[in-house]
């Protein structure tokens, strides 16, 4: 075949137009940082928008200061979001074409510079605007190495002249972290010092890299587990516009939270099981969130076993694993009196501070039907009831989900597909979340079995979902 055949210029001209598809995603991101950090004043985000950071971050950046009106800036938030979404939607059939041609290693460099650069542009370009959390992940960590407290046994408010105290809205709570993102936390706040800009720059940098690591093994296992190249998955993970923003854009402790949980997967696919049900371990420390693979996990490697010895063997030894994890990172935490379920589960799934309209309007159902059939008698608070009702119904699917696995062997790719589900529904209806960042797990999950086929529906789903999600974020409300 000629240098020149119709075949080789068409690779030519899709990894071009790949090229051009990733300008326009850095072009839009930057306009996207200019909209936020010119925020109209007097104004604020149903999510709550961190906009004391655009102040911090403009001590580091010279950024063009705009007057932006409330109605321009409306329109701004929904044409960089949605253009965002559009762009990056056109690289899936064109990264679906090059992975069957010519051009498939350039592409996948070219794709994984392109992840590198994005993620270092929003990790030091872009002020956190978008959340506050990183405020009281310094908070908790400067309650540790500061003040030498234990911040699951007193509050922020405990330390009231502490800059970042007045920086969030959690001052008065005491931590809702994992125990393994706490010892993270003080970790990078010791590196901080006393800047404020330092260690949040810190914890912005420290998010993308966990990023950079959770696309890079979302791209290892689509390759392993389905046989593909894994250009799609790599770019369905690496490009998407609300991954990027929540993790890079915002510091969310998601990112660490995921890069181990792939990881573990990773490394008990290539053989070393113990050691990746460890990192399991680790991932579901940092944040419950990824405590749904648990028993996928268990479910696939004990129907593996040949025997009875075996499977007692293997129970034996993961209980074991989990269990020293566990209490080397939960038994240092528990001084001053901290109790380790405390620890361990920082926050109940009633602990909901802005409830999505699916969950609002079964629990409407709920407390209807309730007044009929008395099932308040039950626990005398009707919304702890309602979420036992919910945490049930939810018990009772995985409980399904593990019978069809055991019954009909499920592959790993078949498995990661129900981790993401599970963990959608979990999230969504039985805690009602509505944050953005919530769909970062099902992302990857569907990224990773993508090249499967049982994906696209739920995939689809779940980005017209966050296309809405981000929307909020260009909502305007009046600031209290």
């Amino acid at each position: 075949m000629s240098a020149k055949s119709p075949i080789r210029n068409s690779q030519a001209w899709l990894l071009a137009l790949l090229a051009g598809l990733g300008l326009a995603l850095t072009v839009l991101f930057v306009l996207y940082i200019l909209l936020f950090i010119n925020y109209p004043p007097g104004y604020d985000s149903p999510y709550g928008l961190n906009l004391q950071s655009i102040t911090l971050f403009g001590d580091l950046w010279s950024y063009p200061r705009l007057a932006i009106s409330p109605e321009d800036f409306r329109r701004g938030a929904i044409l960089t979001t949605v253009g965002l979404w559009l762009v990056f939607l056109v690289t899936v059939p064109v990264a679906q074409r090059l992975e069957k041609g010519a051009q498939r290693r350039r592409s996948i460099y070219f794709a994984g510079g392109y992840f590198l650069f994005l993620n270092a542009l929003l990790a030091l370009f872009m002020p956190p605007v978008l959340s506050s959390d990183v405020n009281h992940f310094s908070l908790y960590g400067r309650i540790v190495v500061h003040y030498n407290l234990n911040p699951y046994v007193v509050s922020g408010a405990a330390v009231p002249e502490d800059p970042f105290s007045l920086l969030t809205a959690f001052n008065p709570t005491t931590s809702r972290l994992g125990p393994l993102w706490t010892i993270i936390s003080s970790g990078l706040v010791a590196l901080g010092g006393d800047s404020i800009l330092k260690t949040v720059l810190l914890f912005k940098v420290f998010a993308a890299m966990c990023n950079l690591v959770a696309g890079s093994v979302v791209f290892l296992l689509a390759r392993r587990l389905t046989g593909a190249f894994g250009l799609v998955s790599f770019l369905l993970y690496g490009w998407n516009p609300l991954i990027l923003l929540e993790t890079a854009g915002s510091a969310h402790l998601d990112a660490a939270m995921l890069a181990l949980a792939v990881l573990g997967i990773f490394i008990a696919v290539q053989g070393s099981v113990l050691l990746g049900w460890l990192s399991l371990q680790l991932s579901v420390a940092t944040k419950l969130t990824t405590a749904l693979i648990l028993p996928l996990f268990v479910v696939y490697y004990l129907a593996r076993q040949q025997t009875w010895r075996e499977r007692g063997r293997f129970i034996l030894e993961t209980a074991l694993v989990a269990i020293l994890a566990w209490g080397l990172l939960v038994l240092p935490l528990t001084l001053g009196k901290a109790s380790p379920v405390r620890v361990i589960f920082p926050a109940s799934p009633a602990d909901n501070l802005m409830p999505n309209p699916l969950w609002l309007s079964l629990y409407g159902r709920f407390t209807t039907t309730s007044q009929v059939f008395d099932w308040t008698r039950l626990q005398s608070n009707t919304l702890d009831t309602f979420v036992l009702t919910l945490s049930l119904a939810f018990l009772g699917l995985l409980i399904v989900v593990i019978i069809m696995a055991i019954k009909n062997q499920y592959d790993w790719p078949h498995l990661i597909w129900w981790w993401g589900v599970l963990t959608f529904l979990y999230l969504f209806v039985v805690h009602g979340g509505s944050f953005p960042w919530y769909m970062i797990v099902p992302f990857a999950a569907t990224s990773i079995s993508w090249p499967a086929g049982r994906t696209h529906f739920f995939w689809g789903f779940c980005v017209l979902l966050s296309v809405v999600s981000m929307l909020i974020y260009g909502v305007l409300r009046t600031a209290t």
